[in-house]
């Protein structure tokens, strides 16, 4: 918002100046002339609205008064409007109340009067916001839904309130909400859906409705508009949760519980499990059953290729309805239960737990035909409450079902028709047309099977991924199915926009992690983003953030080999940086973040756009640009918040990182050090200095710091914590713990890529640590040797991808004296152990920094089992080999997992799998077992896969 400075200097002038005998005069008018009781009420800020408040009273009547000098007008402008308002305050908001006078959810106007230079709006009496606490969850949620519809009329009107909470929300006695307060109200039309809306989200098309001012901690910061005013309606149903939960054991009482046998029990059936309010029920909170509703998701996903419509049947609190909602292979949840307490109950959390995706229907066979698109239902612990399950089952047949996954009760009292549970597995399998009824696990706690039905080319649903993929591999997987179909990765996991920033810095993550063609499609989007001097809007805004750009100029950078527009678009990115400066970068950049966030983020962590700005700077040749830079680094240092402990970890790391990226590791050693020391027993630091939860991201960004600052002990003990509270989504939450408050119930793109650089880090640290156990000798008779050996031929260039310290090329280059040899490897302490008849590069398998078409042999020997992406470390060595040449892996094959303790990035490819991907770039693809050590071992361990490369092959990344 924009505010007119001479209407607040007049606001400030007249505050409080009305003269108390127009009060009165006024209240009279507006009640008759009966005796009249003036209370004046006081501003829930200063100056507020700058209108003095009143409560007249009289013997029948009473009203509330609202006084204000006739030349305070309308204050504010949207930046988009070219001029202010020229209407008194208190007349515009008369007039909107005139306007909406249908309406119940606007104050009733009772009259408007002018005496002298004043101006007095009279409306009913309302009961303030505070009356909510007085609401159960039901008639909170119905307040806001009520609310909600309301604002969706102004908006279908062109009007936009602008300053919507919980100060101008009050109640009737009847209990209707009302919205007050409509002085800074205006008409325009919005070219955006209602959901991006400014009243409902804050920010849109550049205009701005501001923050809520914050007067304790208690508040909750945001824009002024129904997003923030539903956090704080969560917060007061968030302390009458407990109370109410707890009254939802319904399972004895309910009509539809057919075990006569049940014994009672004070407790609820399903645990609530959400990321800030966790209730313990009957089942475990770490339900294992989750496990099993991810994988017929995954595997339905994988039959269809499409987001998948789901049916939880039974959902009882809809604990399974929320965690499908959160998986990316779902675009829709309906959780059909029969007893109507818990669809109400499943309603309310579903409303705590922005759960978008779900709704909860009252449903009962017989009563309700069985009418939803359903591609996986979900019968967990409830078939056998199935009253007619000959119907029910007649009512499937019609639905067209991909998968069911079932948790039978074994008790034959519930199948009296069949007999016994597996006669009624069959049955099922059979009256529904399925090929396979799979057992893929028994409950823990009560012994139950559970059945997926399908119709797959296999009997098992993971016949398509036997190994259990890597938390690497989830994650990457999370960056797929998290880009929106328009490009860019989207800002979180309940996202609907791509965030420019993020999809920028994840550009670098991506090509690390042999992800090329997809970090190219990134970066062309970006392009498709650009503004005319450069820079790039934040998320959902109109205003160009520079930190934002420089996350842009990461990726542009890494691509900008690629294609001369790429390039360009870097440039410009760069210049965008350079003009946004103040006094060629002595007093760093355009302040941004002082007043906004309400200053949670300082203006240090611009320090994070400096890397790739020198970068950009030497490559493209601006030497001035650099010398901006070093004045910024040195402003930026001087600031009274650089490495402020109180500052959130995840801003506080960009800080941190930069000074390491900009060679000044020295300078951040000691905040380092003061984490390391300060480190909980399980992993995790603070995420203030001052609070007990975990700021996910921020870990990871610590865990990356401490591994370039050569601190390997707390990042890993990071990195096992991080691992183990992965989502089954493959992503992370952004933070945890009691009283967490950043992206609790969502997972942000960022803490993704920070995990992945982390994971690569920790990986390249673990061999530079380990290097010495590592052998440097290998015997010529040692079968492995053998069978590489044999595809070279003198005079040949040959690269080891994945060398370690060298021991085949050592053996290769005295057979073969005449070859030119290559070693790559991820650790630098490898391959200082080369002779210097051999040339080392640094790189990853998925990301070798080697020209096309460079060599007659590529051979890599037990690397492929550490690849975090295999199918992109194939397709890089595809690349760097000539057509004709020769490609050749030995490792150890999925059928031998087990045998060793791994660390946890390690798998070992499947034999037939990696014929497959090989076969993609070449020809008579061929595999076998090899012997391996001296003396022999000669058993299915290790398998040599050798391929000659079919024609040339250049990646789209390299050839864009």
């Amino acid at each position: 918002m924009k505010f007119n400075k001479d209407v607040i200097q007049l606001k400030e002038r007249y505050l409080d100046s009305v003269p108390y005998e127009f009060v009165l005069k006024s209240a009279k008018h507006f009640l008759g002339k009966e005796q009249i009781q003036i209370t004046p009420v006081n501003r829930p800020w200063n100056p507020g609205g700058g209108s003095q408040l009143f409560i007249a009273n009289s013997e029948s009547n009473s009203c509330f008064i609202k006084a204000k000098h006739k030349s305070i007008l309308v204050e504010s402008a949207l930046e988009s409007e070219n001029e202010f308002i020229s209407v008194s305050s208190l007349e515009n908001e008369r007039n909107f109340l005139n306007k909406l006078s249908y309406s119940h959810h606007i104050p009733k106007l009772l009259g408007f009067q002018e005496y002298d230079d004043y101006l007095f709006l009279a409306v009913e009496v309302l009961s303030p916001f505070s009356t909510i606490h007085r609401l159960n969850p039901v008639q909170i949620i119905k307040s806001f839904e009520l609310l909600y519809s309301f604002v969706r009329e102004l908006y279908d009107m062109n009007i936009i309130h602008t300053d919507i909470h919980e100060k101008n929300v009050c109640f009737r006695e009847d209990l209707t909400p009302v919205i007050i307060d409509f002085e800074e109200a205006r008409y325009k039309k919005q070219n955006v859906p209602f959901e991006c809306s400014l009243d409902v989200k804050g920010q849109c098309e550049g205009d701005d409705v501001g923050n809520f001012p914050i007067f304790n901690n208690s508040d909750i910061p945001g824009f002024t508009c129904m997003n923030r005013l539903k956090k704080v309606f969560n917060s007061i149903i968030k302390d009458k949760l407990p109370e109410y939960i707890a009254k939802c054991n319904f399972d004895n009482s309910s009509s539809f519980n057919l075990d006569t046998e049940q014994q009672p029990d004070e407790r609820i059936y399903q645990s609530i499990n959400l990321p800030d309010f966790t209730i313990q029920g009957q089942r475990p909170i770490n339900d294992k059953r989750y496990e099993q509703v991810n994988d017929i998701l995954l595997y339905a996903h994988s039959i269809l290729g499409r987001p998948l419509h789901v049916v939880d049947l039974g959902s009882n609190m809809g604990m399974f309805s929320f965690f499908c909602a959160d998986n990316a292979q779902t675009a829709s949840i309906v959780g059909l239960e029969g007893d109507p307490r818990y669809v109400e109950a499943a309603k309310i959390l579903s409303f705590y737990n922005d759960s978008d995706k779900v709704i909860f229907v009252e449903y009962a066979t017989g009563i309700v035909p069985y009418s939803w698109k359903t591609d996986v239902l979900l019968m967990l612990s409830v078939y056998h409450h199935v009253s007619d399950k000959d119907a029910f089952l007649q009512e499937l047949g019609a639905s067209n079902i991909t998968c069911i996954l079932g948790e039978f009760a074994t008790q034959e009292r519930y199948y009296p028709q069949r007999g016994n549970v597996y006669a009624e597995i069959e049955y099922i399998k059979k009256v529904l047309n399925f090929k396979h009824a799979q057992q893929i696990s028994i409950t823990s706690d009560y012994q139950r099977p559970m059945i997926a039905f399908h119709n797959g080319q296999s009997e098992s649903i993971y016949s398509f991924n036997k190994v259990v993929a890597t938390t690497t591999e989830k994650a990457l997987n999370w960056l797929k199915n998290n880009t929106h179909q328009t490009g860019g990765i989207l800002i979180h996991s309940k996202a609907h926009e791509s965030y420019p920033e993020v999809t920028g810095y994840i550009i670098p993550t991506l090509i690390d992690y042999g992800m090329k063609d997809f970090a190219l499609e990134l970066g062309q989007w970006l392009l498709t983003k650009q503004q005319p001097n450069g820079g790039f809007l934040g998320a959902g805004s109109n205003k160009v953030f520079l930190f934002d750009v420089g996350q842009v100029l990461r990726g542009l950078l890494a691509l900008s080999d690629t294609s001369k527009l790429i390039r360009t678009g870097a440039e410009r990115v760069m210049h965008c940086l350079y003009n946004g400066m103040l006094d060629g970068g002595k007093t760093g950049f355009i302040r941004q973040y002082d007043n906004y966030g309400n200053g949670i983020i300082p203006e240090g962590i611009m320090l994070y756009t400096l890397p790739p700005f020198i970068e950009a700077a030497r490559k493209f040749e601006f030497p001035q640009y650099i010398e901006a830079a070093e004045k910024c680094i040195d402003f930026y240092m001087a600031g009274e918040r650089f490495l402020d402990k109180k500052t959130l970890l995840h801003f506080l790391s960009y800080e941190i990182e930069a000074m390491i990226d900009l060679g000044r590791c020295s300078d951040v050693l000691d905040i380092l050090s003061f984490f390391a020391n300060n480190q909980n027993i399980d992993g995790t630091v603070r995420a203030y200095e001052s609070v007990e939860w975990v700021c996910i991201p921020g870990l990871s960004q610590l865990a990356v710091c401490w591994y370039k600052a050569g601190m390997s002990a707390p990042a890993d003990k990071a990195m096992e914590w991080l691992d183990a509270n992965q989502s089954l989504s493959g992503g992370f939450l952004g933070s945890v713990g009691n009283g967490a408050n950043y992206f609790p119930k969502n997972e942000p793109s960022w803490a993704v890529k920070y995990y992945l650089d982390a994971q690569r880090w920790r990986i390249r640290r673990h061999f530079d640590q380990n290097v010495d156990i590592f052998p440097t000798e290998i015997s010529v008779s040692d079968g492995r040797f053998i069978a590489v050996a044999n595809e070279i031929n003198n005079n040949q260039i040959v690269v080891d991808a994945g060398c370690g310290r060298g021991r085949f090329l050592k053996k290769l280059l005295e057979k073969y004296p005449n070859s030119y040899y290559t070693g790559v490897d991820l650790s630098e302490k490898m391959l200082e152990n080369l002779s210097n008849k051999i040339k080392g590069v640094q790189g990853t398998l998925e990301n070798i920094p080697l020209p096309d078409n460079y060599a007659d042999v590529v051979f890599s020997v037990e690397a492929i089992e550490h690849s975090v992406n295999i199918s992109g470390a194939i397709s890089e060595i595809a690349r760097i080999c000539k057509p004709g040449g020769k490609i050749v892996i030995i490792d150890k094959q999925e059928s031998e997992w087990g045998r060793f303790v791994c660390p946890p990035w390690e798998r070992w490819p499947e034999r037939n799998m990696l014929e497959a991907i090989m076969s993609q770039y070449c020809i008579s693809v061929k595999s076998m077992v090899v012997e391996y050590g001296h003396p022999a071992n000669n058993d299915q361990l290790m398998v040599k896969w050798v391929g000659i490369k079919e024609k040339e092959f250049t990646r789209r990344f390299h050839n864009a």
